[in-house]
């Protein structure tokens, strides 16, 4: 409830503050950001634009850059934009950089993000089904939440690839939240709800009672966190610095409580080695092929 009202209040502001289209410009006076359509799957055009504004609004107090947020398809229109300077930072999923990190090996990583709760997804059903993998839940409904996280998005359709010619899950059923998509299989509505850890978890602490009729029959993975990429060489080492050195402490900074809250992160840190060997590693078992519709 509490994101319901507040993405909704930034739907009002948002259309005071819309992006425009990326175009090649000068840093210092507009700093283009790119993200892929699918860091916030499932919201509407209106706030989707929203989730942008708090970052920018903290870019513009604190390192006194004007930024503007441009939203490209896939995480390959990201990188081209990147190479071609139409955007000079994106933000992705580490998953989604191990995509297009070798053939763009002039991409870096700047940051990473610390996300609040591990970017993991559970499959749930409830307590008295006999289902032992998703094999056993042949053509029954998969309920998923209306903001269905990309992570979620290409774990279940790897499950779905590997069964291959077996049993598999049927069609998605959305619905508005994780909560709804558990409470879809409490009674009855669908077999299995898709949802991310922070959504389960939420669940356990609002719904004791509920919760106690379901269960999580597997997990995925943890995946790489979500980053923030630029190309090498391609800005004023005083601004990456700036910029870099902003976010860092971006969780000590005044008006951050709302990025934080709506990216659902703690903060950013550098990246290490093992984060850029997770997000290759990822990408090749999880590849791009999987998102197609």
């Amino acid at each position: 409830m509490r994101f319901a009202v507040v993405f909704t209040l930034l739907a009002c502001l948002s259309f005071a503050n819309r992006p425009h289209a990326a175009e090649k410009s000068n840093p210092e006076e507009r700093l283009e950001i790119g993200m892929a359509e699918s860091m916030f799957p499932g919201l509407p055009k209106a706030l989707r634009n929203a989730v942008g504004d708090p970052f920018i609004s903290l870019l513009k107090r604190h390192t006194g850059l004007k930024g503007n947020l441009n939203y490209l398809e896939t995480p390959q229109d990201l990188a081209a934009a990147l190479d071609e300077g139409r955007v000079h930072i994106a933000v992705l999923y580490g998953h989604e950089f191990g995509w297009i990190a070798d053939k763009h090996p002039g991409l870096e990583t700047l940051l990473v993000a610390t996300p609040q709760q591990p970017f993991q997804t559970c499959c749930v059903v409830r307590q008295d089904s006999p289902a032992k993998s998703l094999a056993d839940l042949t053509g029954q409904k998969v309920a998923v939440p209306l903001v269905y996280r990309a992570y979620s998005s290409i774990f279940m359709a790897k499950q779905c690839r590997d069964l291959q010619h077996q049993a598999r899950p049927g069609k998605e059923v959305t619905t508005p939240s994780s909560s709804d998509a558990i409470f879809n299989v409490i009674e009855g509505k669908c077999g299995v709800a898709a949802v991310d850890v922070a959504g389960m978890r939420l669940f356990e602490a609002t719904y004791p009672g509920p919760s106690q009729q379901v269960r999580v029959l597997c997990k995925s993975e943890v995946f790489p966190s979500a980053c923030i990429l630029m190309k090498r060489g391609a800005l004023d080492p005083k601004l990456v610095s700036n910029l870099a050195d902003t976010l860092l402490r971006v969780e000590k900074l005044s008006g951050s409580e709302l990025l934080l809250d709506i990216w659902r992160i703690r903060g950013f840190h550098k990246p290490e080695q093992a984060f850029l060997d997770d997000c290759r590693r990822f990408g090749k078992d999880y590849p791009a092929s999987l998102t197609a519709k």
